[in-house]
Formats: C-alpha cells, sequence, structure tokens
C-alpha cells in the first residue's frame, strides 16, 4: 500500500498544519466528506381562508410524524451507550409538546391565512428574540435543542427523506454546523473523525463525540473553503490540529495510540513504576455513562454531574425522581464511592431577566442553593435518602470561602437529622470543596480544615483565573492550563490536602489529557476523575513512568515564567525520557502544532 513507501526527506510530501480547538480527544485519519443538508426554501403563501383548514391537518400531521420520530429515538433499548443520546432526545420531544409549537402554529396560520411552513418559521422568530434576552451562553446552547426540533418539523412538513449518512463511515466529517438528532446518527455511522466551524467543550455534540470516541476539533472556519471533498487529512484531537496531506493520493495514516488491556477486576492496580497508588475514577452524569466508567474499570466516580436533570422550565425534578436516579447511579457502582455534585445552573435556567451582564460571574450554583433552600433541601433529601449506608460523597461548586462552605454544610446536617428519623442506617455523607475559583485557592488552607476532601475543577478554575472564557473561541490564546498562575494555585491545593491528610482529585479536563498527568502527578495529585474513553492510555502511562521523575518536572516547571516555557519544557523532557510512552509520532506532531500566540492553551 501507498502508506508504507519510504520518502527521503527531500521528496516527502509537505503537509499544511491548522490549527484547531479540541472536542473530542484521538486521532483520525481519511478522505473528507461534507455533510450536505438540503436547502429549505421557505416562501409565504397567503391562502384562501377556506383551505385553512386542510393547511393545519397538514401541519398536525407533520407534527404528530415530528412526535413519533422522537419518541422512538428516546426510547433506551437497554443500550448504556444511548443513555446521553436518550436524553437530548427527551428534551426535544418535551420542547415539541410543552412549548406551545403546535398551537402557536395553527393560530398564526389562521390568523394571517398562510402557509404552514412561512407560519413555523415566524414562530421560531419569536423564540429566538426571547431567547436573545438570556446572556447566559450555557443557556443558549439549550437554544440549539430548539432549533432541532423546527428542523425536524420542516422535514416532517415536506416529507423530506432522512439523510444517507453511511457514505460518511470512514471519512473525516467536515461541516459548519450539525444538529444534535443528526450528530448521534452521523456517529453511529463511525466517520474517522469530525471537524466543525463551531463548538464547545461542554456541547451536546462534544460530548458525544467523546462517549463514541471520535476525534472533533472545531475552530475551522468555513471547511468548503479549505477542505475539497476526498481530500486526505489527519484530524488530531491530542494536540488540537487538522493536518492537510499535500499529496492527496498518497494516504499517510496517524494511527491511533495502542489501547492497552487492563484487568477490569482490579480497578485499584495501577501504580507507577516506583510503587505509587494512583486512582482513575470516572466523570458521569447520566446512569449509562456510569455504568460504562465502571465496565471500563473505575475505581468509582469521581464526578457526577446532576445539571443535566434540569428541565425545559428551568426547574429540577421532583424529589421523588430525583432519589431514583441517585439510587440507580449508586446500585450501579456496586459499592465504589461516588461523588455527586450538587446543582450546579445559573438562574437563566429559571428565564428570569435579572442574570446579570455577566452571569459566569452571578447568581449560580451554590449561591442559588443556599438563597433558594428549597430546591437545596430537596435535592439533599433525595441523595441522603438514595444514599442509606452506602458511599456517597457531596461536592459543593462554586465555593468561594469558608463561610459558604459552613452554610451548606449547615443545611446537609439538618436535612440529614430528618432523614436519619426516618432511616436511622443512613449516615452523614462526606462533604467536598470544588476549587475553581480564585479566591479558594487564596483560602484554601481554611477550606481544606473544614472539608472532608477537596476536588479541583480545573476548566473553570484556568477560565477564572486568567478571565478567559474556556468556550469563546476569540480568547482561546488566553486561556493557558500551563498558565504559572494555575500551576501554582494547582500546587498550593495539593499541598494544603497533603499537609492534612484530605483527599484530593483533579476532576476537569487536566485529567484526561496525557500531555498534563505527568505534571499533576508530579504536584503530588493521586486521584484523576476523567471520561471513562481516556482511561485506556492514562493506564498505560501512568504504569511506565515513576513519580520521582514527575516531582522534578513539576518543581522545574513551577520555576519558569510563562506557559510557552512550561510547554517547551515538558516537550523537551518527553522527547529525550519517554518518547516511547507517546507513540505514533504524537510528540512530534504537537512540536509542530501551529500555535496562536507563544503561550497558546493545549
Amino acid at each position: 500500500m501507498a502508506a508504507n513507501v519510504l520518502r527521503s526527506p527531500e521528496t516527502a510530501p509537505k503537509d499544511r498544519v491548522l490549527p484547531a480547538l479540541t472536542l473530542s480527544r484521538g486521532i483520525g485519519s481519511g478522505k473528507v466528506a461534507f455533510l450536505h443538508d438540503p436547502e429549505f426554501s421557505v416562501l409565504r403563501r397567503h391562502l384562501d381562508p377556506s383551505r385553512i383548514e386542510i393547511e393545519s391537518s397538514r401541519f398536525a400531521a407533520a407534527f404528530e410524524k415530528c412526535r413519533a420520530e422522537l419518541s422512538l429515538l428516546a426510547e433506551n433499548p437497554n443500550e448504556s451507550s444511548r443513555q446521553e443520546a436518550s436524553a437530548i432526545f427527551d428534551a426535544q420531544l418535551l420542547i415539541l409538546e410543552t412549548s406551545g409549537i403546535k398551537e402557536k402554529v395553527l393560530a398564526k396560520m389562521a390568523e394571517h391565512n398562510i402557509n404552514a411552513e412561512w407560519a413555523l418559521e415566524r414562530v421560531n422568530e419569536l423564540f429566538h428574540d426571547e431567547f436573545e434576552e438570556i446572556e447566559d451562553v450555557s443557556f443558549r446552547e439549550k437554544v440549539q435543542e430548539l432549533d432541532d426540533v423546527i428542523i425536524r418539523l420542516r422535514r416532517s412538513l415536506i416529507s423530506a427523506d432522512k439523510l444517507d449518512l453511511t457514505r460518511l463511515r470512514g471519512r473525516v466529517v467536515a461541516a459548519r454546523e450539525v444538529k444534535t438528532s443528526q450528530f448521534y446518527e452521523l456517529c453511529e455511522n463511525s466517520p474517522a473523525a469530525i471537524i466543525v466551524e463551531h463548538g464547545g467543550w461542554t456541547s451536546h455534540i462534544s460530548i458525544i463525540a467523546r462517549e463514541f470516541g471520535i476525534p472533533m476539533v472545531s475552530g475551522i472556519g468555513d471547511p468548503k473553503s479549505i477542505f475539497s471533498e476526498d481530500e486526505f487529512v489527519t484530524v488530531d484531537g491530542d494536540s488540537g490540529m487538522v493536518i492537510i496531506s499535500d499529496v492527496g493520493s498518497i494516504e499517510r495514516p496517524f494511527p491511533r495510540p495502542p489501547v492497552v488491556e487492563t484487568d477490569y477486576e482490579s480497578p485499584f492496580a495501577l501504580h507507577t513504576i516506583d510503587g505509587n497508588e494512583i486512582f482513575l475514577l470516572g466523570n458521569a452524569d447520566s446512569l449509562g455513562s456510569t455504568r460504562r466508567a465502571i465496565g471500563r474499570g473505575a475505581a468509582g466516580i469521581g464526578l457526577f454531574r446532576t445539571d443535566g436533570m434540569i428541565g425545559e422550565d428551568g426547574l429540577p425534578p421532583d424529589e421523588s425522581e430525583q432519589y431514583s436516579m441517585y439510587g440507580s447511579v449508586l446500585n450501579a457502582v456496586g459499592g465504589l464511592p461516588v461523588t455527586i455534585r450538587t446543582f450546579d445552573f445559573g438562574v437563566e435556567s429559571f428565564r428570569e431577566k435579572r442574570s446579570g451582564a455577566n452571569p459566569a460571574l452571578g447568581m449560580r450554583s451554590l449561591r442559588i442553593c443556599l438563597t433558594r433552600p428549597e430546591l437545596f433541601r430537596a435535592q439533599l433529601r433525595a441523595l441522603l435518602r438514595a444514599a442509606g449506608n452506602r458511599e456517597l460523597r457531596l461536592l459543593l461548586p462554586m465555593v468561594s470561602g469558608v463561610s459558604d462552605l459552613l452554610a451548606a454544610r449547615s443545611m446537609v446536617e439538618d436535612v440529614f437529622r430528618e432523614v436519619n428519623t426516618a432511616d436511622p442506617t443512613a449516615s452523614l455523607p462526606a462533604i467536598g470543596v470544588m476549587v475553581e475559583l480564585p479566591s479558594a485557592v487564596l483560602t484554601i488552607d481554611a477550606l481544606a480544615d473544614e472539608s472532608d476532601f477537596l476536588c479541583v475543577g480545573t476548566n473553570d478554575l484556568v477560565q477564572y483565573l486568567l478571565g478567559a472564557d474556556r468556550d469563546n473561541e476569540t480568547v482561546a490564546s488566553w486561556y493557558q492550563s500551563l498558565h504559572p498562575a494555575v500551576l501554582r494555585s494547582l500546587d498550593s491545593v495539593a499541598r494544603a490536602a497533603a499537609d492534612r491528610s484530605k483527599e484530593v482529585t483533579i476532576c476537569g479536563e487536566m485529567a484526561s489529557a496525557p500531555f498534563y498527568l505527568p505534571l499533576l502527578l508530579g504536584l503530588g495529585y493521586r486521584n484523576f476523575s476523567m471520561h471513562s474513553g481516556a482511561f485506556s492510555f492514562a493506564r498505560y502511562l501512568i504504569s511506565n513512568i515513576s513519580a520521582t521523575d514527575c516531582a522534578a518536572i513539576a518543581n522545574a516547571s513551577l520555576k519558569l515564567k510563562t506557559a510557552g516555557e512550561i510547554e517547551n519544557y515538558l516537550l523537551e523532557f518527553y522527547i529525550g525520557k519517554w518518547a516511547d510512552l507517546f507513540p505514533n509520532g504524537m510528540l512530534d506532531r504537537f512540536s509542530r502544532r501551529p500555535k496562536i500566540s507563544e503561550t497558546r492553551s493545549l
């Protein structure tokens, strides 16, 4: 095969390398295929009043067809890999049934004597006008689900056939935008990799791509102007770049790192070569992702996010529904510890217009729980009732200082007394602090004294320390995970925990990235919570390095002055000592990755 032909440096083809933002790690190569979607040309047609009843029946039939499709997609035939997608389609079905789309469209048709397609477009505009008043980016991502529902209704109205996605198997799929339901079907057809123009790490499509293990990047503007159909490219989601082969007829794939077989019956048997025990925990937000993490050898769930339970009405489910969910998660882990983060959402979820100019710094997370105690107490009762005497740990997000922690602890203890009266077997769970605000870092000694454990959310910690929105592409070069301020903060937290013999876990994106793992080990971290797709390579890397070397790396890095210097130092060390542990030229590709600035984030 052409890929095996050896070439001298003079004759080897040159590659074009494009910087990109990683949405799902991994490496995939293949020929480019564009995701085509038929254009919906919506024209206004004035109808005779006598025809409105017929047109209304046409829209009602399309609505029922759309409802049936979403109901089928939301069904979960006991396949854990579909849990996340099932929840997404459930949310879309809820939008369809409770948003009033049908009634509003029918009213618009009758009022203006217009066709269903035009009425649907006008109603969609009204929804978007309402949502534009909500400033929080994370809430606006939910609007994508509404757009997906509208597109499905359009298709139903014109009886459009589903796109044939089987042709995309093994291809690198490039698109400006992919809707959630279509994206799930795309992933089921196993593309080699995916390139999109826009997208953040927390978007639904990013989560689905990571669950399927498909490499994906964003930040490539107008893919059709950059790539040609059938052009051979490599998407490197580990290093954040897209490589375009100079000679399109020669396929030179970049293989994925090896999958390392592990003994999942002994999830705790992970040590560095000099005997330091390391624990890999799973990140989860559903029963499916919990089962998947435990099935792949997690030593427990280090971060279970409860925010996905928030409904389209902006409110959490009632206590009984929460109790059922938490109980199912605790049952699924077989006695292993589960750390459940209390609600981490903003006031904008209530569709209130007083979220402030910067909702990320406003009323959200623990602040809402403390100011709306009825919501917090219901969640706490559900959690404590579900736990019984099992190893449940509560994690408090966005703690700004000791006063926040003490107020929350008081509420937990009060609710526990209620639950314990009815169930004497219940035990008070450990209460931990999510370290993600600069104020938490600066008061870490006091927080470590008053908490049972610590957990570092590196995604938000970097964002708040450096004032750079982690999902804003325009400030990507300022979002630097290796910034000296970040490393010194991580060092302070690790030292505070060690001095008090308190457990500390890294649960942000840095925990999943092989490039950061040795540095974090050297800073003293021994518990890493990550998505289950990262387990295999993390186990392989950790079991082949020494904590002594890692400590030397960390000490040297803490003395450097810029993220660029730290990145270069780590790269040189890895190439010099551990090149064989980063297979398939991963470090070589990293070293020639184009940088937006000297200190661009990994």
